[in-house]
């Protein structure tokens, strides 16, 4: 007997599945129709791949009726590239894809600094299930997540401004982390090792009832490191429950992350034995109401992040606090300069901060509107970062203080409205006003159109975006630098069009931007002796041309499943007036990743991907006699390489990381790791 696909329940037709069936079958009906699950939009991705409504309405970074009438900004990793990715950590994920340049200091994810379309790590809002997790201590922190790759289901990424849709600070884009949800009941299980001492494991859990899915995650991963201060360790734990019915959605998800890592070279090569400890908690509800034409979903989150640096690393190998100092094998004492024996010139202390984020989001799409109120306070208690002066003990820490404190809150209001004409065109605008306590009042704008042909898109739009001044950007003091109290929020008008087309065999995606940025923040001087300090004197104008492509090869030759492809070129002026600037640009002109997949013979699967990055600027590293020299940022060639066999419910891979064995670098002073050899297991019960 066929099985049926719907049940009935009164006068009410449940659909269980709807796989590209048309539209019309629903207005024939004439009841009231609750959809479950609702696969297959396209919403020009990497991939052509299962999207759930659902998800996007929960989890993603807008409200559904953006994920169903605009094919313009949101791209998407899909579950199967991250499955097929031969990388363990985060940032090793998505330095591969369009738009994205990623920045690491170290291995897996110790810390790397994530930016969209050449702009900086401090101009691109993170989000968790589409609960926003930056750190408004500094964007070093944005991806200091509780969840490990394994974990993830999936990836949006909003390029370019969202201000009005995504919230403030997305001023360049926002990436949302969208972690793994399953209608049946399963536990997984994988652990990893490698070179270097390497170890990962994770272990996840869904168990499900009718109308209740949780999940909970727990991974650890260490690593002896690949040079000398280079070790670390990350512990994390997650939680994600949803209850689903009718008329309500009402998710709650909660995390905790501990870090610890060797910064060798990290911020200065002339005190490279750093150290930085990081422990932080997220905590969100989400509770949406739905009828027809009609949801509202109102958002509630916290986030507590505490963060130590150590410039000189306190360990019984490194350096240990003896009295008022920190002495190293009983002769060498920290000292900013070595032959000399004056006080003023001794390491005073560990830098502390804590952060706390707190928030509030309603918002209502009601027919063609969607309207969003946002509220967010913000809070840091440092020994080193704010204007007001206090006196707290450093949870966890003996004989520390915070002796520091500033605070914000931001207030927001946006109303966006679609318009469909003819079924194959779609305007979509919006406008957002903004009141922050420091900094007043600011409005963005934004206005996208776009026509359908076929199976393809054409869009042309206008989105303007803002980011807050961090509280490094306020109140940062050092020896060759101070904060500027007096900063404004920098903004952005960002011009763009672009095509999409997208089928079953082929998808293809090419967009022009221009991104016009002005009272952008830099650190400046006016003459050579000066200390460098932030202002908004800058001007930043960026140009730029993406293409990405994916080719499904299993309908020419059944032993190859895809080939993808991605390239970006940038370029950008900047005006910094009479001004001289700490930093130069150091955009990626040119990035080309190539993504293969191939299915050798049944269950084994080998993925291998290249990328190729080619910076702008230059960076600074020791010659053979260890003198500083700058040099131009030389072309970073990375190739990487997984063999997976699947027998069963269990899969055992071997993966090559740098192949080519070649000198890596993101960043001034550090050298990354080079060839690097792992292999593992992973089981699904």
């Amino acid at each position: 007997m066929k099985k049926k696909n719907f049940y009935r329940n009164e006068a009410k037709v449940y659909f269980k599945r709807w796989t590209n069936k048309p539209f019309a079958i629903f207005n024939s009906i004439k009841k009231i129709i609750i959809i479950l699950t609702l696969p297959t939009v396209y919403l020009n991705s990497m991939a052509q791949d299962t999207i759930m409504l659902e998800n996007c309405t929960i989890n993603g970074i807008m409200p559904v009726k953006y994920y169903q009438n605009n094919f313009k900004l949101i791209k998407f990793i899909t579950a199967e590239e991250i499955d097929d990715a031969g990388v363990n950590g985060l940032p090793d994920l998505l330095k591969f894809f369009t738009s994205i340049d990623i920045r690491q200091r170290g291995m897996d994810d110790v810390q790397a600094d994530v930016s969209l379309r050449g702009g900086n790590f401090d101009q691109v809002l993170v989000l968790l299930n589409g609960i926003p997790i930056s750190d408004h201590q500094t964007g070093h922190h944005s991806l200091n997540l509780p969840v490990s790759k394994d974990q993830i289901e999936r990836i949006e990424i909003l390029r370019g401004p969202g201000q009005s849709q995504a919230g403030f600070n997305s001023y360049s884009g926002a990436i949302n982390i969208i972690t793994k949800s399953t209608q049946k009941s399963n536990l997984f299980f994988s652990s990893s090792y490698g070179q270097f001492g390497y170890r990962n494991s994770n272990l996840n859990l869904n168990f499900n009832t009718n109308k209740i899915r949780n999940f909970i995650s727990l991974g650890q991963s260490s690593s002896n490191g690949y040079t000398e201060n280079t070790d670390f360790f990350i512990h994390r734990l997650f939680l994600n429950s949803t209850y689903i019915n009718n008329n309500f959605i009402i998710n709650f998800q909660t995390g905790i992350m501990n870090k610890g890592f060797g910064a060798f070279n990290f911020y200065t090569p002339a005190f490279p034995y750093q150290y930085e400890a990081i422990n932080n908690q997220i905590a969100s509800v989400k509770i949406i109401y739905r009828k027809p034409d009609f949801i509202s979903t109102l958002k509630i989150y916290g986030r507590r992040n505490q963060d130590k640096f150590e410039l000189f690393r306190e360990d019984p190998n490194w350096y240990q606090h003896i009295g008022n100092y920190w002495i190293k094998d009983n002769t060498d004492t920290a000292k900013y300069i070595q032959s000399l024996y004056i006080p003023s010139i001794y390491y005073q202390g560990h830098n502390y901060h804590q952060t706390y984020t707190a928030g509030a989001n309603l918002s209502t799409d009601i027919k063609t509107f969607i309207f969003t109120f946002n509220y967010n306070y913000f809070v840091i208690n440092s020994n080193v970062l704010g204007d007001k002066t206090i006196s707290l003990s450093v949870p966890f820490e003996e004989n520390a203080l915070f002796t520091k404190m500033g605070e914000m809150q931001n207030f927001s209001f946006s109303v966006a409205k679609n318009i469909t004409i003819a079924k194959i065109y779609n305007i979509n605008t919006a406008a957002s006003l903004n009141y922050n306590s420091k900094f007043n009042f600011f409005y963005t704008f934004s206005f996208e159109n776009a026509l359908k042909l076929n199976n393809s898109r054409i869009y042309l739009s206008v989105n303007q975006g803002m980011r807050l001044p961090t509280f490094t950007d306020l109140y940062y003091q050092g020896p060759s630098n101070y904060g500027n109290k007096d900063l404004k929020p920098e903004k952005n008008t960002n011009f763009e069009t672009g095509i999409n087309f997208s089928n079953s065999i082929f998808n293809f995606d090419a967009d022009a931007f221009y991104r016009i940025g002005k009272n952008t923040i830099d650190w400046v001087k006016e003459i050579e002796t000066d200390k460098w300090t932030p202002m908004n004197y800058t001007e930043l104008n960026t140009f730029g041309v993406e293409f990405s492509s994916k080719v499904r090869l299993n309908t020419i030759l059944k032993q190859l499943k895809y080939f993808a492809l991605n390239y970006t070129f940038l370029h950008q002026t900047k005006n910094t007036g009479t001004y001289i600037s700490k930093y130069v640009l150091d955009y990626p002109i040119h990035s080309l990743s190539i993504a293969l997949v191939a299915v050798p013979t049944k269950n084994l699967t080998l993925s291998t991907s290249f990328l190729y990055k080619k910076r702008n600027g230059s960076l600074f590293l020791p010659n053979d006699f260890g003198v500083i020299e700058e040099i131009f940022f030389p072309t970073n060639i990375l190739l990487n390489s997984k063999l997976e066999y699947k027998y069963k419910t269990a899969k055992f891979f071997v993966s090559a990381d740098n192949i080519l064995n070649n000198q890596i670098y993101d960043l001034s002073y550090i050298k990354l790791p080079g060839r690097w050899i792992k292999w593992g297991i992973s089981i699904t019960l």
